[in-house]
């Protein structure tokens, strides 16, 4: 059974890769003709770059180049920070492209300088390996392509004298190919096939632009807090831990009562701070929606296809319309009638910090997904509602959230 990974980033991710509607032909053709930025390491623009920190880019004809020792590249380039040691950066490449016949990534090379912008160390080829796209990825980077290529460099406390880091690519890696799975725009989790067709490969050529994500995360995370026991699930409702409609602090339960009387209220949170409340799975429409966003000076954004189904349980949901609001880190998806039946939220502040503690407050969840870097959690909340949670591998911290209303529209 397909987990809720593989149908969110198929539905979501068009909209976040700018990529897609360059062809590798076309990029090569800008990386080409880009002027150099600038004529030494040392001018090299860069970023600001902290432990717990995301960013996610584009490299392509409105980045920067510059001639490196292995070819020209566009670049992106990071001031590392300065404390607190160890921790690791780890870099994710995405697929570009629609499907496997015109598809292409962007192999990226990590180098870092000192103090004085000399060459300290770099990746290789076989420092980056290739996986499965998690729900994480889908809400921001995504795309119908399920693969990408993952690396990273680690930075103990000896570290200290190496200053920036440069995410680019050489002529070497873009004279080669990287294998991903055959039927990876099929199904997430190839569901069908047999073992044969689970491991045949294609060779993808790799291109001078793509979609990349750097993330920074200590090496070895604090003890989580202890927190009091949990009550007996059986005085805990079904519905437990499901944004009402109201402000709930991170961490907290939600009130039995409000939790019981309104088991399909979710709660939009917007990067400005702003609540919006009234959210009903299964019965809001898209015009109460944008009504309810209205009300707080917000837009749903505009509207696009889903065709992708939602297994959840042993549920099937499949959406038919999909929303992206501006300035927030949601999904909301409608069915054919225009009615809200999957919330998805990569900013959740209303669930536990910890997969851990996720399953002590949800004892019924079970895992659905996992790569390198996160871990999918599946519980039902109500007959008809299923929260699933994922929570990153390295760092311990709750990524996204997702709530789907699977019963039946009358």
């Amino acid at each position: 059974m397909r987990s809720l990974i593989g149908a969110i980033i198929l539905a979501g991710g068009a909209l976040a890769l700018q990529a897609c509607s360059t062809s590798y032909a076309t990029a090569s053709r800008h990386l080409r003709e880009a002027p150099a930025c600038c004529t030494t390491l040392a001018e090299l623009p860069s970023d600001s770059l902290r432990v717990g920190e995301e960013k996610s880019f584009d490299l392509g004809k409105d980045s920067p180049a510059f001639d490196f020792a292995g070819g020209k590249s566009f670049f992106r380039a990071f001031a590392l920070p300065g404390e607190p040691y160890p921790y690791r950066v780890t870099v994710s490449s995405f697929l570009v492209g629609d499907d496997l016949r015109t598809a292409y990534l962007f192999s990226p090379q990590l180098v870092t300088l000192d103090a004085d912008h000399r060459v300290v160390r770099a990746t290789g080829p076989g420092d980056f390996v290739v996986e499965k796209v998690g729900l994480a990825e889908s809400l921001r980077e995504g795309g119908r392509l399920r693969s990408k290529l993952v690396g990273g460099l680690d930075f103990p406390d000896a570290s200290r004298g190496e200053r920036y880091l440069v995410v680019l690519t050489s002529d070497e890696l873009r004279r080669g190919t990287t294998p991903v799975p055959r039927h990876d725009d099929d199904s997430m989790l190839f569901v069908g096939l047999d073992e044969k067709a689970r491991k045949e490969m294609v060779r993808l050529p790799n291109g001078a632009a793509g979609r990349v994500r750097i993330a920074v995360a200590a090496s070895h995370a604090p003890a989580p807090t202890a927190a009091p026991a949990p009550a007996p699930a059986v005085e805990r409702p079904a519905t437990q831990g499901l944004p009402a409609a109201a402000a709930v602090k991170a961490g907290t339960d939600i009130p039995a009562s409000t939790a019981a009387a309104a088991p399909a209220l979710v709660t939009a949170r917007l990067a400005n701070g702003r609540v919006i409340v009234g959210l009903e799975l299964g019965r809001s429409t898209v015009e109460t929606v944008r009504t309810l966003f209205g009300a707080a000076g917000a837009d749903v954004g505009p509207e696009a296809p889903n065709a992708v189904p939602f297994v959840v349980g042993t549920a099937r949901v499949t959406p038919k319309r999909l929303y992206t609001p501006p300035s927030s880190q949601l999904r909301l998806y409608f069915d054919e009638k225009g009615v809200l039946v999957a919330f998805v939220d990569g900013a959740s502040v209303d669930l536990p910090a910890t997969g851990e503690e996720f399953l002590q407050r949800f004892p019924a969840a079970r895992e659905t997904g996992r790569t390198m870097n996160s871990y999918e959690l599946q519980t039902p909340l109500s007959p008809c509602v299923t929260l699933v949670a994922v929570y990153r591998t390295l760092g311990a911290g709750l990524d996204s959230a997702a709530y789907v209303h699977a019963c039946p529209q009358r």
